[in-house]
């Protein structure tokens, strides 16, 4: 599958976002795998990618 990741805390911003495959997650007992058609960002979501997580 694939997503966009940011690699680490020195690598903020969304100049730094990279599309990579990743292994697809498997649907256990309690999980459910979910296929999307389409996401987005909300600004909460940039901000995180811009700043981090600072409290």
């Amino acid at each position: 599958m694939k997503a966009y990741i940011i690699s680490g805390p020195q690598n903020l911003g969304a100049d730094n976002l990279k599309l990579m495959d990743i292994p697809t997650p498997n649907a256990t007992d309690d999980l459910v795998l979910v296929q999307t058609e389409a996401v987005g960002l909300n600004p909460v979501d940039y901000k995180l990618a811009d700043d981090g997580n600072q409290n």
